[in-house]
């Protein structure tokens, strides 16, 4: 199991916090997870690869803390909303990809193996 840094969990809870700015999260989440996207890319796209591994397991955890609570529509919600900020985060990336450069490449790997979770 990866060890999450406390400003992972921090970094967490402000994407939660913006999308409940910005969102209407009581509304059925097909109405507000395209306007919670935006949240994720804030405060994710200037990580470095192992600061956006934690902090997307720590996603993943809370995701799942939604679920168990019984909190379906705010899960799925931010399960959308992150899902689709992963996959456009691989579309901009195989637009500006550099395939010298073996940080980006690890980071890419992540974004791929992070989607592949999330969309199970």
């Amino acid at each position: 199991m990866m060890k999450i840094s406390d400003e992972s969990y921090e970094r967490v809870e402000n994407i939660l916090e913006d999308i409940g700015y910005a969102c209407e999260i009581e509304d059925d989440f097909e109405e507000w997870e395209d306007v919670a996207r935006p949240s994720f890319e804030t405060f994710l796209d200037d990580l470095d690869t192992e600061q956006f591994d934690m902090t997307c397991e720590a996603i993943k955890e809370k995701i799942n803390s939604e679920y168990d609570n019984g909190n379906e529509n705010y899960a799925k919600g931010i399960r959308a909303a992150f899902v689709g900020y992963l996959e456009e985060r691989l579309d901009y990336l195989a637009v500006t990809d550099d395939e010298d450069d073996p940080e980006l490449l690890r980071y890419v790997e992540v974004i791929q193996k992070r989607l592949d979770n999330a969309k199970k």
